[in-house]
């Protein structure tokens, strides 16, 4: 698994989301709600992808999200609009 985790961190890194308009968040818990899932997904009509995760223990809230909008701010997105 360490080389597909190489991979998907290579591919994950190199997004371009300067075209990214439109973003959806689903997550998901597990472990009888201890432990979170949360999935930012590129919303746009041309490519509906996921384009960040991120694992949170004890619960989720604005940390996540702000973490996804340095991570956008770092991939040519501002993450304000």
């Amino acid at each position: 698994m360490p080389v597909l985790h190489h991979y998907v961190d290579r591919a994950v890194e190199a997004q371009d989301l300067s075209g990214t308009e439109e973003l959806g968040i689903a997550d998901t818990s597990f472990r009888r709600g201890q432990s979170y899932m949360s999935v930012f997904c590129d919303l746009g009509l041309s490519e509906r992808r996921a384009v960040w995760a991120v694992f949170v223990a004890d619960g989720r809230g604005q940390e996540t999200v702000e973490q996804f909008a340095g991570f956008l701010g770092g991939h040519g997105s501002d993450p304000r609009s």
